[in-house]
C-alpha cells in the first residue's frame, strides 16, 4: 500500500530542476501540498504545465531567490503562519556544472556555482532546520548527484560544491540530533533526466526522477533498510569514496 501524504506540507527547493520536478510529481501523486520557490516565472510556468496531468495534491509556486537569506526567512515564516507547520523539505540543489579544470575556471563561474549550490543550500538548511528544531517537528532531505563527488577534471566545481554540501549536511545533522527532526543526505546515480535517452528507463540500475521522489517518500516514512543513517544511496550500494554516516 502506498503511503498517503494527504494533508502534509512539503517544500521542494530546486523543484524546477531535472530531478526536482520528479520529486514534485511524486509528492503531488501522494496528495501532498507542495510548495516550490523558483527564481523565474518561466520556470514556475513550465513546472505547472509539467504536473498538469496530476489531479491529486496541491502545487503552490513562489518567486524567490533562495540564496537571499532575508527572502528565505520571509517565505518560511509565511508558510508557517499559513499552515502551522512544515512536514518535509527536499533540497534538490544537485550541481551538474561542467567546464574547464580548476586552475582554468573563471572567478565569475566560481562565484555562480558557490552561490547557486552552496550558499543556497546553506540558506535553505539554516532557515528551515532552525524553525523545525524550534517546533521539534519535520524532516529535511538533501539530494546530491553521486557522480559529482568523484574527482573529474571537467567537473571540478561540481565536485567542490557537492563536497561542501556533504560537510554542511554533517553539521546540520549534528545540530539537530537532540531533536525529533529528521535529516538525510541522499546520493542518487544513473538518473534518466530529460537530456538522456528514454530507452535507458527500465534497464538495470537506471532510475527516473519520479523514482527518486518515491524513494524520498519511503525515506520520510522510515520504509528503507537503514532509516536512521544520515547518508542514503539510491539505487544500490555506495561505491568507494562515498562519505560514511
Amino acid at each position: 500500500m502506498q503511503t498517503s501524504l494527504t494533508g502534509k506540507i512539503t517544500i521542494v527547493a530546486g523543484g524546477t530542476g531535472a530531478v526536482g520536478v520528479g520529486v514534485v510529481r511524486a509528492l503531488l501523486a501522494r496528495g501532498a501540498t507542495v510548495i516550490v520557490p523558483a527564481r523565474s516565472l518561466h520556470e514556475l510556468t513550465w513546472l505547472k504545465d509539467d504536473v498538469a496531468d496530476i489531479s491529486t495534491g496541491k502545487l503552490i509556486t513562489l518567486l524567490s531567490d533562495m540564496p537571499d537569506y532575508d527572502k528565505a526567512v520571509d517565505i518560511i515564516e509565511g508558510i508557517l503562519e499559513e499552515f502551522g507547520r512544515i512536514d518535509l523539505v527536499v533540497s534538490a540543489f544537485e550541481c551538474r556544472w561542467s567546464g574547464p579544470s580548476l586552475i582554468d575556471v573563471g572567478i565569475c563561474d566560481w562565484q555562480k556555482v558557490i552561490d547557486q549550490y552552496v550558499t543556497a543550500y546553506f540558506v535553505a538548511g539554516r532557515v528551515v532546520l532552525h524553525k523545525m528544531r524550534e517546533r521539534n517537528h519535520g524532516t529535511f532531505i538533501s539530494i546530491a548527484d553521486s557522480e559529482s563527488i568523484q574527482v573529474k577534471a571537467y567537473s571540478s566545481l561540481a565536485g567542490i560544491a557537492t563536497g561542501m554540501q556533504v560537510e554542511l549536511s554533517r553539521l546540520f545533522a549534528e545540530n539537530i540530533k537532540e531533536s525529533n527532526v529528521g535529516f538525510h543526505h541522499l546520493f542518487i546515480n544513473n538518473v534518466v533526466t530529460r537530456d538522456k535517452s528514454p530507452a535507458l528507463v527500465g534497464k538495470r540500475g537506471w532510475i527516473t526522477p519520479e523514482m527518486v521522489g518515491n524513494y524520498i517518500i519511503r525515506l520520510y516514512s522510515g520504509d528503507v533498510e537503514q532509516p536512521k543513517e544520515l547518508f542514503q544511496h539510491f539505487p544500490g550500494k555506495p561505491m568507494t569514496g562515498y562519505p560514511a554516516s
